[in-house]
Protein backbone atom coordinates (compact mmCIF):
# COMPACT_ATOMS: atom_id res chain seq x y z
CA UNK A 1 0.00 0.00 0.00
CA UNK A 2 3.08 2.12 0.47
CA UNK A 3 4.18 1.28 -2.43
CA UNK A 4 3.58 5.29 -4.10
CA UNK A 5 5.29 6.21 -1.03
CA UNK A 6 8.66 4.92 -1.22
CA UNK A 7 8.76 5.49 -5.61
CA UNK A 8 8.48 8.74 -4.18
CA UNK A 9 11.25 8.97 -1.67
CA UNK A 10 13.18 7.23 -4.81
CA UNK A 11 12.22 10.19 -6.68
CA UNK A 12 13.76 12.33 -4.06
CA UNK A 13 17.07 10.15 -4.05
CA UNK A 14 17.46 11.76 -7.57
CA UNK A 15 16.51 14.99 -7.17
CA UNK A 16 19.00 18.27 -7.21
CA UNK A 17 16.57 20.87 -5.78
CA UNK A 18 13.37 20.06 -3.33
CA UNK A 19 11.05 23.20 -2.92
CA UNK A 20 8.85 22.15 0.52
CA UNK A 21 5.67 23.38 0.50
CA UNK A 22 4.74 22.68 3.93
CA UNK A 23 1.51 23.56 6.43
CA UNK A 24 2.16 26.43 8.84
CA UNK A 25 1.16 23.97 12.35
CA UNK A 26 3.73 22.31 14.42
CA UNK A 27 2.97 19.25 12.24
CA UNK A 28 3.76 20.83 8.93
CA UNK A 29 7.09 22.83 10.40
CA UNK A 30 8.12 19.37 12.14
CA UNK A 31 7.72 17.45 8.55
CA UNK A 32 9.90 20.25 6.95
CA UNK A 33 12.39 20.53 9.31
CA UNK A 34 12.57 16.65 9.35
CA UNK A 35 13.53 16.88 5.58
CA UNK A 36 15.66 19.50 6.01
CA UNK A 37 17.61 17.24 8.11
CA UNK A 38 17.53 13.89 6.16
CA UNK A 39 18.15 15.49 3.03
CA UNK A 40 21.05 18.10 3.49
CA UNK A 41 22.70 17.84 0.64
CA UNK A 42 20.65 19.24 -1.44
CA UNK A 43 19.43 22.58 -2.11
CA UNK A 44 16.12 23.03 -0.50
CA UNK A 45 13.34 25.56 -0.98
CA UNK A 46 10.59 26.31 1.60
CA UNK A 47 7.14 27.74 1.51
CA UNK A 48 4.23 28.39 3.93
CA UNK A 49 0.78 28.96 1.83
CA UNK A 50 -0.91 32.08 2.92
CA UNK A 51 -2.46 31.01 6.01
CA UNK A 52 -5.58 30.00 6.48
CA UNK A 53 -6.39 28.79 2.43
CA UNK A 54 -6.06 25.59 0.95
CA UNK A 55 -5.24 26.26 -3.04
CA UNK A 56 -2.93 26.30 -5.29
CA UNK A 57 -3.04 30.16 -5.18
CA UNK A 58 -2.60 30.64 -1.85
CA UNK A 59 1.53 29.27 -3.19
CA UNK A 60 3.49 31.95 -4.22
CA UNK A 61 5.61 30.20 -6.72
CA UNK A 62 6.94 33.66 -7.83
CA UNK A 63 10.31 33.33 -6.92
CA UNK A 64 10.21 29.77 -7.86
CA UNK A 65 13.07 28.73 -10.94
CA UNK A 66 11.48 25.03 -11.83
CA UNK A 67 13.66 22.70 -13.72
CA UNK A 68 13.85 19.49 -14.59
CA UNK A 69 15.74 18.22 -11.60
CA UNK A 70 13.22 20.25 -9.67
CA UNK A 71 10.27 18.12 -7.39
CA UNK A 72 7.68 19.94 -5.61
CA UNK A 73 6.53 18.78 -1.82
CA UNK A 74 3.13 19.27 -0.69
CA UNK A 75 3.93 18.26 2.74
CA UNK A 76 1.03 18.02 5.39
CA UNK A 77 -0.31 20.43 3.14
CA UNK A 78 -3.92 19.03 2.96
CA UNK A 79 -4.43 20.47 -0.65
CA UNK A 80 -7.94 19.23 -1.82
CA UNK A 81 -7.07 16.65 -5.26
CA UNK A 82 -8.42 19.62 -7.56
CA UNK A 83 -5.82 22.08 -6.39
CA UNK A 84 -3.10 19.63 -6.50
CA UNK A 85 -3.91 18.51 -10.20
CA UNK A 86 -4.37 22.80 -10.73
CA UNK A 87 -0.96 23.36 -9.10
CA UNK A 88 0.56 20.01 -11.52
CA UNK A 89 -0.79 22.24 -14.54
CA UNK A 90 0.21 25.22 -13.63
CA UNK A 91 4.37 24.21 -12.86
CA UNK A 92 7.28 22.89 -14.87
CA UNK A 93 8.23 20.41 -12.33
CA UNK A 94 6.98 17.51 -10.76
CA UNK A 95 4.55 17.98 -7.64
CA UNK A 96 4.40 15.70 -4.83
CA UNK A 97 2.03 14.93 -2.12
CA UNK A 98 3.27 13.65 1.56
CA UNK A 99 0.33 14.08 4.15
CA UNK A 100 -2.27 12.10 6.85
CA UNK A 101 -5.24 14.17 6.56
CA UNK A 102 -8.71 12.62 4.79
CA UNK A 103 -8.33 12.71 1.00
CA UNK A 104 -8.30 11.00 -2.52
CA UNK A 105 -5.30 9.26 -3.88
CA UNK A 106 -3.99 10.90 -6.74
CA UNK A 107 -1.72 8.05 -8.34
CA UNK A 108 2.01 8.53 -8.94
CA UNK A 109 3.99 10.68 -6.60
CA UNK A 110 1.53 10.36 -3.94
CA UNK A 111 2.40 9.69 -0.20
CA UNK A 112 -0.98 9.53 1.53
CA UNK A 113 -1.75 6.20 4.18
CA UNK A 114 -5.02 7.31 4.83
CA UNK A 115 -5.86 8.06 0.88
CA UNK A 116 -4.69 4.86 0.53
CA UNK A 117 -6.68 2.88 2.82
CA UNK A 118 -5.39 2.59 5.65
CA UNK A 119 -6.48 3.71 9.60
CA UNK A 120 -5.94 7.26 10.61
CA UNK A 121 -5.23 6.04 14.34
CA UNK A 122 -2.37 4.74 12.43
CA UNK A 123 -0.97 7.66 10.67
CA UNK A 124 -1.86 10.32 13.65
CA UNK A 125 0.57 12.72 12.27
CA UNK A 126 2.38 13.48 8.71
CA UNK A 127 6.19 13.34 10.77
CA UNK A 128 4.88 9.45 11.13
CA UNK A 129 4.62 8.99 7.89
CA UNK A 130 7.81 10.10 7.46
CA UNK A 131 9.00 7.74 9.43
CA UNK A 132 7.27 4.88 8.18
CA UNK A 133 9.30 5.73 4.75
CA UNK A 134 12.38 7.11 6.10
CA UNK A 135 15.62 6.58 8.60
CA UNK A 136 15.03 8.80 10.64
CA UNK A 137 17.43 7.97 13.20
CA UNK A 138 18.54 10.60 15.54
CA UNK A 139 15.47 12.72 14.68
CA UNK A 140 12.85 11.13 16.48
CA UNK A 141 12.34 13.85 18.76
CA UNK A 142 11.14 16.01 15.54
CA UNK A 143 8.51 12.69 14.78
CA UNK A 144 7.25 12.66 17.91
CA UNK A 145 6.73 16.27 18.29
CA UNK A 146 4.50 16.02 14.73
CA UNK A 147 2.78 13.54 16.08
CA UNK A 148 2.12 15.33 20.00
CA UNK A 149 0.69 18.76 17.45
CA UNK A 150 -1.67 16.94 15.94
CA UNK A 151 -3.09 14.77 18.60
CA UNK A 152 -2.10 16.26 22.11
CA UNK A 153 -2.81 14.54 25.38
CA UNK A 154 -5.11 11.84 23.83
CA UNK A 155 -1.38 10.80 22.42
CA UNK A 156 -2.50 7.84 25.65
CA UNK A 157 -5.13 6.03 23.66
CA UNK A 158 -2.60 5.43 20.54
CA UNK A 159 -1.04 2.01 20.22
CA UNK A 160 2.34 4.47 19.48
CA UNK A 161 2.26 6.20 22.73
CA UNK A 162 4.46 3.99 24.12
CA UNK A 163 6.70 4.73 21.39
CA UNK A 164 6.12 8.39 22.01
CA UNK A 165 7.21 7.75 25.70
CA UNK A 166 10.52 5.86 25.01
CA UNK A 167 11.36 8.89 22.62
CA UNK A 168 10.71 11.59 25.62
CA UNK A 169 13.62 9.16 27.86
CA UNK A 170 15.88 9.08 24.90
CA UNK A 171 16.09 12.92 24.45
CA UNK A 172 15.27 13.98 28.07
CA UNK A 173 11.51 14.95 27.29
CA UNK A 174 8.09 15.05 28.60
CA UNK A 175 4.96 14.50 27.02
CA UNK A 176 3.93 17.97 28.42
CA UNK A 177 7.29 19.31 27.52
CA UNK A 178 6.12 18.33 23.57
CA UNK A 179 2.70 19.74 24.03
CA UNK A 180 4.16 23.03 25.04
CA UNK A 181 7.06 23.16 22.32
CA UNK A 182 3.79 22.52 19.66
CA UNK A 183 1.92 25.19 21.41
CA UNK A 184 4.76 27.13 21.48
CA UNK A 185 5.49 27.01 17.48
CA UNK A 186 1.58 27.09 16.87
CA UNK A 187 1.59 30.66 17.94
CA UNK A 188 3.21 31.50 14.55
CA UNK A 189 0.59 31.19 12.80
CA UNK A 190 -2.30 31.93 14.89
CA UNK A 191 -0.31 35.10 15.17
CA UNK A 192 -0.14 35.32 11.33
CA UNK A 193 3.53 36.01 11.32
CA UNK A 194 5.19 34.21 8.46
CA UNK A 195 9.12 34.87 9.83
CA UNK A 196 7.99 33.31 12.95
CA UNK A 197 7.18 30.21 11.47
CA UNK A 198 10.55 30.11 9.37
CA UNK A 199 12.62 30.46 12.59
CA UNK A 200 10.49 28.09 14.45
CA UNK A 201 11.18 25.70 11.44
CA UNK A 202 15.04 26.85 11.56
CA UNK A 203 15.66 26.28 15.52
CA UNK A 204 14.16 22.71 14.56
CA UNK A 205 16.27 21.84 12.02
CA UNK A 206 19.50 23.11 13.20
CA UNK A 207 18.90 22.91 17.06
CA UNK A 208 16.74 21.01 18.89
CA UNK A 209 12.75 20.65 20.66
CA UNK A 210 14.58 21.77 23.50
CA UNK A 211 15.80 24.81 22.21
CA UNK A 212 11.63 25.47 21.09
CA UNK A 213 11.40 25.46 24.71
CA UNK A 214 14.22 27.93 25.45
CA UNK A 215 13.66 30.64 22.91
CA UNK A 216 13.16 34.11 24.36
CA UNK A 217 11.93 34.69 20.75
CA UNK A 218 8.78 32.50 20.75
CA UNK A 219 7.96 32.33 24.36
CA UNK A 220 7.07 35.77 23.97
CA UNK A 221 4.58 35.49 21.28
CA UNK A 222 3.65 32.37 23.35
CA UNK A 223 2.39 34.50 26.36
CA UNK A 224 1.11 36.95 23.77
CA UNK A 225 -0.97 34.42 22.13
CA UNK A 226 -2.48 32.91 25.76
CA UNK A 227 -3.79 35.95 26.36
CA UNK A 228 -5.77 35.85 23.37
CA UNK A 229 -7.22 32.44 23.64
CA UNK A 230 -8.06 33.66 27.15
CA UNK A 231 -10.12 36.94 26.33
CA UNK A 232 -11.84 35.14 23.11
CA UNK A 233 -13.08 31.77 25.30
CA UNK A 234 -14.12 34.40 27.94
CA UNK A 235 -16.29 36.37 25.46
CA UNK A 236 -17.48 33.79 23.49
CA UNK A 237 -21.77 33.51 22.64
CA UNK A 238 -22.56 30.01 22.71
CA UNK A 239 -26.09 28.55 21.33
CA UNK A 240 -27.63 25.04 21.82
CA UNK A 241 -28.92 23.89 18.26
CA UNK A 242 -30.26 20.60 19.70
CA UNK A 243 -29.21 18.27 22.05
CA UNK A 244 -25.67 17.03 20.37
CA UNK A 245 -24.55 20.06 18.90
CA UNK A 246 -23.35 23.38 20.49
CA UNK A 247 -22.68 26.64 18.38
CA UNK A 248 -20.54 29.10 19.15
CA UNK A 249 -19.41 32.75 17.74
CA UNK A 250 -16.04 34.39 18.66
CA UNK A 251 -13.92 37.41 17.72
CA UNK A 252 -10.48 37.51 17.48
CA UNK A 253 -8.07 39.35 14.51
CA UNK A 254 -5.51 36.14 15.40
CA UNK A 255 -5.93 32.89 13.73
CA UNK A 256 -6.57 30.76 16.55
CA UNK A 257 -9.92 29.36 15.26
CA UNK A 258 -8.18 26.06 16.08
CA UNK A 259 -7.52 26.74 19.91
CA UNK A 260 -10.71 28.01 20.97
CA UNK A 261 -11.88 24.69 18.95
CA UNK A 262 -9.94 22.16 20.93
CA UNK A 263 -10.66 24.03 23.95
CA UNK A 264 -14.18 23.35 24.00
CA UNK A 265 -14.65 20.34 22.70
CA UNK A 266 -12.00 19.31 25.67
CA UNK A 267 -14.54 21.23 27.96
CA UNK A 268 -17.71 19.75 26.10
CA UNK A 269 -16.56 16.20 25.64
CA UNK A 270 -19.78 14.58 24.87
CA UNK A 271 -21.16 17.29 22.26
CA UNK A 272 -20.52 18.43 18.53
CA UNK A 273 -18.60 21.81 18.59
CA UNK A 274 -19.32 23.96 15.74
CA UNK A 275 -17.57 27.17 15.87
CA UNK A 276 -17.87 30.26 13.50
CA UNK A 277 -14.90 32.96 13.31
CA UNK A 278 -14.41 35.39 11.37
CA UNK A 279 -10.50 36.49 11.57
CA UNK A 280 -10.38 40.17 9.68
CA UNK A 281 -6.67 40.27 9.52
CA UNK A 282 -7.10 37.26 6.96
CA UNK A 283 -10.18 38.57 5.31
CA UNK A 284 -11.34 35.06 6.13
CA UNK A 285 -14.18 33.48 8.19
CA UNK A 286 -14.12 29.68 9.49
CA UNK A 287 -16.39 26.87 11.19
CA UNK A 288 -14.64 24.65 12.92
CA UNK A 289 -16.50 21.83 13.73
CA UNK A 290 -14.76 19.04 16.44
CA UNK A 291 -16.00 16.28 18.31
CA UNK A 292 -14.25 13.40 20.39
CA UNK A 293 -17.56 11.70 21.30
CA UNK A 294 -18.35 11.41 17.20
CA UNK A 295 -16.95 10.30 14.24
CA UNK A 296 -17.63 13.68 11.40
CA UNK A 297 -15.49 11.81 8.15
CA UNK A 298 -19.35 10.65 6.86
CA UNK A 299 -20.34 14.62 7.45
CA UNK A 300 -16.59 15.26 5.97
CA UNK A 301 -17.68 13.59 2.87
CA UNK A 302 -21.36 14.87 2.44
CA UNK A 303 -19.81 18.03 2.77
CA UNK A 304 -17.66 17.92 -0.47
CA UNK A 305 -19.88 15.95 -1.91
CA UNK A 306 -22.49 19.53 -2.19
CA UNK A 307 -18.71 22.00 -2.98
CA UNK A 308 -18.46 22.78 0.21
CA UNK A 309 -14.54 24.03 0.81
CA UNK A 310 -13.65 21.60 3.62
CA UNK A 311 -10.58 19.64 4.69
CA UNK A 312 -10.35 17.50 8.00
CA UNK A 313 -9.93 14.23 9.45
CA UNK A 314 -12.26 11.82 11.74
CA UNK A 315 -12.83 13.93 14.52
CA UNK A 316 -12.22 17.87 13.15
CA UNK A 317 -13.66 19.07 9.47
CA UNK A 318 -13.27 23.47 8.65
CA UNK A 319 -15.11 24.97 6.39
CA UNK A 320 -13.13 28.20 4.57
CA UNK A 321 -16.30 30.60 3.82
CA UNK A 322 -16.64 32.34 0.75
CA UNK A 323 -18.39 35.20 2.77
CA UNK A 324 -17.96 36.85 6.07
CA UNK A 325 -21.49 35.60 6.97
CA UNK A 326 -20.56 32.07 6.63
CA UNK A 327 -23.55 31.21 4.41
CA UNK A 328 -22.43 27.28 4.95
CA UNK A 329 -23.16 27.44 8.02
CA UNK A 330 -26.92 26.33 7.62
CA UNK A 331 -25.25 23.43 5.38
CA UNK A 332 -23.41 22.18 7.82
CA UNK A 333 -25.70 22.53 10.83
CA UNK A 334 -28.46 20.24 8.18
CA UNK A 335 -25.78 17.55 7.71
CA UNK A 336 -24.67 17.34 10.94
CA UNK A 337 -27.69 16.16 12.00
CA UNK A 338 -28.59 14.40 9.08
CA UNK A 339 -25.07 12.11 10.06
CA UNK A 340 -25.67 12.92 13.92
CA UNK A 341 -29.63 10.73 13.95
Amino acid sequence: MLSSCRELISKLSKCKHIVIVHHWDSDGISSAALLSRIFNDRELSFLVPKIGLYSANAIDLGNLAPSKNTIIILLDYGLPPDEVIRLRRMVDSEVAVIDHHVNEALGRLFCNPIALGCPEDDYPSTTWVLKEILDVSGHEDLVALGVIGDVGRFIRSYEISSWVNDVCSKYGLTINDLIKASGIIDTCYRLIDYKCIDYAREVLTSKSVREVLRSRRLLGKYLRLREEIAKALNNAEVTDVDRVIKLFRVNSDSYITSCIGRELARKFKDKVIVLCHEVRKLGMSYIYVRSHKYILRHVLQGLKSKGLKVGGKDRVLVITCRNNRCDELDTLLRTLKLYLE
